[in-house]
């Protein structure tokens, strides 16, 4: 019984620490959606003022604003990228909870059984 419960609270710190430490992700990903956002904002900002000056000499292409789109679909390109990273970490943390839960019931039920 005794290896019983020490497999079990094992487990249970085994997954509290994954569990912090996919919290302790969290902010991470806050932080770059953030960024990325002031990027795109300035990225529209610098895109308006070159059409403006463009405009206002007569010389107004599309190479700018094409160069934008591009830079802003590599930005969303890399928030996927996190949002998948985080997700495949929450699915080990998850994946390692139901190890340890299936594990507690075995373990439950062959003491059961032994009894």
């Amino acid at each position: 019984m005794k290896n019983l419960s020490k497999d079990k609270d094992g487990l249970l710190v085994s997954n509290a620490s994954l569990a912090e430490y996919n919290l302790s992700l969290e902010p991470r990903l806050i932080s770059a959606r953030q960024q990325l956002a002031d990027v795109y904002t300035k990225a529209v900002e610098l895109q308006k003022e070159y059409e403006r000056n463009m405009m206002s000499i007569g010389l107004y292409t599309l190479t700018f604003s094409q160069l934008l789109y591009l830079m802003l679909a590599g930005c969303q390109l890399f928030v996927s990228s996190l949002q998948n990273i985080l997700l495949q970490r929450l699915s080990k943390v998850l994946s390692v909870m139901l190890n340890a839960v299936e594990k507690i019931d075995w373990l439950g039920e062959s003491y059961i059984q032994y009894q």
